[in-house]
């Protein structure tokens, strides 16, 4: 807890490359300085959501050689050797609900493996899934020397066969929880020739300085939704008690829909994706009549995959009024890495609803 009242939970996405997942089909993926690669792919989105509104970009391909991270705008949504794009759900309850994962392009499918569980990898431990870390996943084979991978599908939800041939759009599985993974999403990779390619650059990582202008290798038409977004509010809800993040992120919250009698306390609590240093925002919590009962703010030190804040009060001496209560989280967010020409600042809001009798 880094101060008093907000909790902090840092969870560090995972995502691996197909070399790594079936070993005896593939062969390692190379992340090369070579020269950039041409543009011959056009890729379609790989899951059936809208990004930045039910569905998140959580980690980009890691173009720093060596140590160190950078993704292709300069800034942090990676980790060091992350060789693809995370595709993230908010929550469990969406990954139960169903979102599939489609095929980016025509291609026949070169290898796929399923019946793996759907369980994070802090409960099962590494060991236990040593050559299988993208879990379930399907991977592609296009023209030209392309392919595709398509790791942590849902158990079960594998519904495409070897050597089958396949259109863009096809639906290949569902999001899933499966393999070295702590968060439901698809991790979704490229790579030519055997060489990791960027398909936000269509360049392989060490092949051009972070923040260059480039159109990569998505459709035109998919460009604005898939714009860098570092920063997501994620899920927001009520607790009428200390909030646990495995828990709130595990059910649907209380929320609008939902009428409690004289709780002991009444606390709201956001989910944050990707805050970055120097942000700042509030918690708060508003009474029926207008009061404002909560008003935490919140200052966020460093940069972090994940974040789950929360600020509350205990029921005042003479009960709660009744009548509707409104949590409201904003967040100051930065587009990008201090130096980026491209940079903006924007602030994210989001609220939620909870009525007391």
């Amino acid at each position: 807890m880094t101060q008093q009242g907000v909790g902090l939970l840092l969870v560090v996405g995972l995502g691996l490359w197909a070399g790594w997942m079936l070993p005896r089909l593939l062969a390692p993926a190379v992340v090369s300085p070579a020269l950039a690669q041409p543009i011959s792919l056009e890729l379609s989105l790989p899951v059936d959501c809208t990004p930045g509104k039910d569905c998140y970009v959580q980690n980009l391909v890691d173009t720093r050689p060596g140590s160190g991270v950078a993704d292709y705008r300069c800034g942090t949504l990676t980790y060091d050797g992350h060789t693809g794009t995370d595709f993230r759900l908010a929550n469990l309850q969406a990954m139960r609900e169903g979102v599939a994962v489609l095929a980016a392009a025509d291609g026949v499918v070169k290898a796929l493996r399923d019946g793996e569980p759907d369980i994070s990898v802090r409960q099962r431990g590494r060991e236990s899934i040593r050559q299988r870390e993208a879990g379930n996943a399907v991977i592609l084979r296009h023209r030209e020397g392309w392919e595709t991978l398509y790791g942590h599908l849902r158990a079960g939800s594998v519904k495409v066969t070897k050597g089958q041939h396949v259109q863009r759009g096809d639906v290949l599985g569902l999001i899933g929880l499966s393999g070295l993974t702590e968060f439901p999403h698809v991790h979704f990779a490229v790579r030519h020739e055997g060489k990791v390619v960027d398909p936000f650059t269509g360049r392989e990582p060490a092949a051009m300085a972070c923040g260059e202008a480039v159109e990569g290798l998505w459709q035109a038409a998919l460009r604005p939704a898939l714009s860098y977004r570092p920063t997501a509010i994620l899920t927001t809800g009520f607790a009428l008690q200390r909030p646990e993040p495995a828990r709130e992120r595990d059910r649907p919250s209380l929320d609008g829909t939902v009428a409690v009698d004289d709780p002991p306390a009444l606390i709201f609590w956001a989910d944050v994706m990707g805050p970055r240093k120097g942000g700042q925002g509030r918690l708060q919590i508003i009474a029926p009549d207008g009061e404002l009962l909560v008003d935490r703010p919140l200052r966020l030190e460093k940069d972090q995959a994940q974040r789950f804040v929360y600020a509350g009060r205990s029921r005042p001496p003479d009960g709660w009024k009744p009548g509707p209560y409104l949590g409201r989280v904003s967040l100051t967010a930065s587009a990008v890495a201090e130096g980026d020409e491209q940079a903006s600042t924007s602030t994210l809001v989001s609220e939620q609803r909870i009525e007391i009798r």
